[in-house]
């Protein structure tokens, strides 16, 4: 049998490389290691290689068989860019070289250029990774700017419903508490709320530089009608006073309403309803019913009452009340309802429930507070302590120390319930079941349209698959916009916090947006807690 060589020939044209065999003048011995050292002497020992293709030279030279195989394929490093179909993401992916060019910083910004974007967008961690020799796949490299819609006309308040007044002793050294609050009152012409033009927005672009004009803002104006006041004629943007009385402060406008004062509400006013404010220049006493429809301002203390306003209620000193349980049914007797903010000193024992913000200077001890936009503790220095009970807002909670060293159980909960998720994916779910029925109803119509003639039996039974399909057709729009206002508020809680600044004792259950997280040791430090997937996080420090 013939002795072989084996000599390497590369197709410069196609980068192909091939092991040729030919008779050898002497006899060597030929193994698989050998030809991959003869690849690499050669200086081949980088190309990509056909798979089996040094067993192949071995076999033909063991068998005398002379010839041509491919073994190997010179290649240059590859890059591709992707954008996403809204142009706003770019990924590269990358193959190594073999044997070819590698990928080189020129090489990257020719293949950007044909993309038309630009290499100063790109993420320079991405460049150096992709320039690195190692193969990536879909890495992020570029991302485009969204563009910032403009906001709406902003109404900004001129005038408060009170003014919280600094403590000050008089002439014998004594603190009058009755004095912090000022209730406010105004004239006709006095100016309430100006309403703010909206704002441009900021132009975007997308990944190849293109524009993406913003959205501006809407402009919003007064409501037509509004009780107590006027637009100014000379300043449409301006609402002012048409009579004296008290300013209410709305989300879009301020109202001015009648006034009642009272020395205090005790068992010689008896309980209080009335259509307008109400001032209280001294206490509330136990047992009392106080109603409002706009704010309720009490210089002094309430004491195991109840005060329902339309608007906000302002507490000068604290809210007594204590937790009263009776054949298993606990009840408070203290309650405290609004439907815009509540503010006081401190609350102890109390039901409280806010449309807007509950504000409290000093502490929430055993308590069931409700404050729809913000629980805010230890404002202007308070101590701002929770302790006990149950504290829940949809927006935040933030107090300076949440439980104590006593390890009271506390509960804080902010951002939606597990309840509303679990509906969110049951409408979801009822809404594809409906829609797969009404198309396997359908199917069964066309069907027997196909058939002609049908018999009068089949008449009825389509009539009432039609009947059945417009009934549905009015479910599946109602479940559609339960959907979408399901979705909505889970959007528009998804970033609910609690904010602890200074402590957060054991035995607090901390919960938002459906997670819990049961604190078990001492942590005497500030932190931001979120949810993060199924989990409550500290994210940082307020």
């Amino acid at each position: 049998m013939e002795s072989l060589q084996v000599d390497w020939e590369l197709c410069e044209s196609t980068g192909e490389l091939f092991a040729v065999l030919s008779p050898a003048e002497l006899e060597s011995p030929v193994d698989p290691r050998s030809v991959s050292d003869s690849l690499v002497s050669g200086g081949f020992g980088d190309f990509c290689m056909v798979d089996g293709a040094i067993d192949q030279v071995v076999g033909q030279i063991g068998q005398g068989a002379p010839g041509r195989v491919l073994v190997g394929q010179r290649l240059d490093a590859q890059v591709e860019i992707s954008v996403s179909d809204d142009a706003m993401r770019a990924t590269i992916s990358t193959t190594p070289c073999y044997g070819g060019k590698a990928l080189t910083e020129h090489r990257l910004r020719a293949a950007l250029a044909a993309q038309n974007i630009s290499y100063d967008i790109c993420n320079p961690e991405s460049i150096a990774q992709a320039l690195s020799g190692e193969a990536v796949t879909n890495l992020p490299l570029a991302e485009g700017t969204p563009m910032e819609r403009g906001h709406d006309s902003r109404f900004v308040p001129l005038v408060e419903s009170v003014i919280n007044v600094p403590l000050a002793e008089d002439a014998t050294g004594r603190v009058n508490f009755r004095e912090i609050l000022e209730f406010t009152a105004v004239d006709p012409g006095t100016p309430l709320m100006r309403v703010e033009s909206p704002s441009a927005g900021q132009n975007g672009a997308d990944v190849y530089g293109r524009v993406i004009p913003a959205e501006p803002g809407e402009a919003l104006t007064f409501p037509s009608s509004v009780q107590g006041a006027t637009v100014d004629p000379q300043d449409p943007s301006l609402l002012v006073a048409e009579i004296n009385g008290h300013p209410l402060v709305r989300d879009d406008c301020v109202e001015v309403d009648d006034v009642l004062t009272l020395d205090a509400v005790d068992v010689s006013t008896g309980n209080v309803a009335f259509g307008g404010s109400l001032l209280i220049k001294g206490d509330v006493a136990s047992g009392s019913n106080i109603q409002a429809t706009g704010d309720i301002v009490v210089k002094g203390i309430v004491d195991r009452a109840t005060v329902r306003a339309g608007n906000d209620i302002d507490v000068g000193g604290g809210v007594f009340g204590e937790e009263v349980c009776e054949d298993d049914v606990c009840e408070f007797a203290a309650h405290l309802t609004a439907g815009g903010n509540i503010r006081a000193q401190f609350m102890s024992g109390v039901f409280a429930s806010a449309a807007r913000v509950v504000a409290v200077k000093e502490y929430i001890a055993h308590c069931n507070v409700n404050g729809k936009r913000g629980i805010h503790l230890g404002q202007e220095g308070g101590k701002g302590y929770i302790i006990g009970g149950k504290c829940r807002s949809d927006k935040e909670i933030v107090a300076n120390v949440v439980g104590t060293d006593a390890n009271v159980p506390t509960a804080v909960a902010v951002g939606y319930r597990s309840k509303l998720r679990r509906r969110y994916g049951d409408l979801k779910r009822q809404l594809s079941k409906l829609m797969d029925e009404q198309d396997a109803m359908r199917a069964t119509l066309e069907n027997e349209k196909t058939r002609g003639k049908t018999s009068s039996a089949t008449r009825r039974n389509n009539r009432r698959i039609v009947n059945t399909l417009r009934l549905w057709d009015k479910t599946i729009a109602r479940i559609g916009r339960d959907i979408v206002r399901a979705r909505g508020r889970i959007d528009a809680l998804e970033h609910a916090r609690v904010v602890v600044k200074q402590e957060l004792h054991p035995n607090t259950l901390l919960k938002i947006n459906g997670q819990s997280l049961k604190i078990k040791a001492p942590r005497n430090y500030g932190g931001c807690y979120v949810c993060r997937g199924q989990a409550v996080q500290m994210v940082d420090e307020p």
